[in-house]
C-alpha cells in the first residue's frame, strides 16, 4: 500500500469520525441548550448536515460530484426503485401510522439523513479515495465505512435481549433505535 492511499484511507476514517463527534456533540449540546425528545436527533441531524456541506464546500467538490447535476436520465431514476420499495416495506403491513412529531419532521429528517450521508460517503469519501485507489477497492473501502457507521447494535446490547428481540433490534431504522435506547420506548411514546 502506498503512502498516499494510507493517507486517503486516514483521512476517510477521519471524515466518518468527525460525523461521529458532531452527532455525539450535537445530542450532548441538545439538552443545555434546550432541545428535548425526538428533537434531539433531528438538531444533530441539522449539525451533520452543515458537517457535510462545509466539508463538500472546502474541499470544491459540489460539481465533481454531480450534486449540482438536476437530471441524471431514466436510469438514475429506476435507481430509486429499491429505495421506494424499502420504504412501502416499512409502512406495511400495518400502514402509514401517524407518530410524534408528524409525518413532515419525519420526511425532513429522513432527507436530511440522505443529504448529509450521501455528501461524506459518495462525496467527500469516494472522491478521495478514487483517487489513490481503482474503482472497486474505493467503492469497497467507502461502502465499508458507510457500513461501519451503522453499527448501532453492540454484543452486549444484543445478548442482554432475547435472540428474538435482538433481530427486531437490529431490523428497526436507526433513529426508532437512538429513540428506544434514550427513552425504553419505541414508536411516538405510548407503552408499548
Amino acid at each position: 500500500m502506498s503512502e498516499r492511499q494510507r493517507r486517503d484511507i486516514l483521512f476517510s476514517v477521519a471524515v466518518h469520525g468527525g460525523r461521529f463527534v458532531v452527532i455525539m456533540l450535537g445530542l450532548w449540546l441538545a439538552p443545555v441548550i434546550g432541545i428535548t425528545g425526538w428533537y434531539m436527533g433531528l438538531f444533530a441531524n441539522a449539525l451533520c448536515c452543515i458537517y457535510a456541506a462545509v466539508l463538500v464546500t472546502r474541499l470544491g467538490l459540489w460539481k465533481r460530484i454531480g450534486f449540482l447535476t438536476p437530471w441524471r436520465g431514466w436510469l438514475a431514476l429506476a435507481a430509486l426503485v429499491p429505495l421506494v420499495a424499502e420504504a412501502l416495506f416499512w409502512m406495511l403491513p400495518d400502514g402509514l401510522l401517524e407518530q410524534s412529531p408528524g409525518y413532515g419532521l419525519w420526511a425532513l429528517t429522513l432527507l436530511m439523513v440522505g443529504f448529509n450521508e450521501e455528501l461524506i460517503s459518495r462525496g467527500v469519501v469516494l472522491d478521495r479515495l478514487s483517487r489513490s485507489f481503482i474503482a472497486i477497492p474505493a467503492v469497497a473501502l467507502t461502502a465499508a465505512l458507510f457500513g461501519l457507521q451503522h453499527c448501532h447494535c453492540s454484543p452486549r446490547r444484543i445478548a442482554a435481549r432475547s435472540t428474538s428481540s435482538a433481530t427486531s433490534w437490529c431490523r428497526q431504522p436507526p433513529a426508532l433505535r437512538w429513540q428506544h435506547s434514550s427513552t425504553g420506548s419505541l414508536g411516538s411514546g405510548r407503552s408499548s
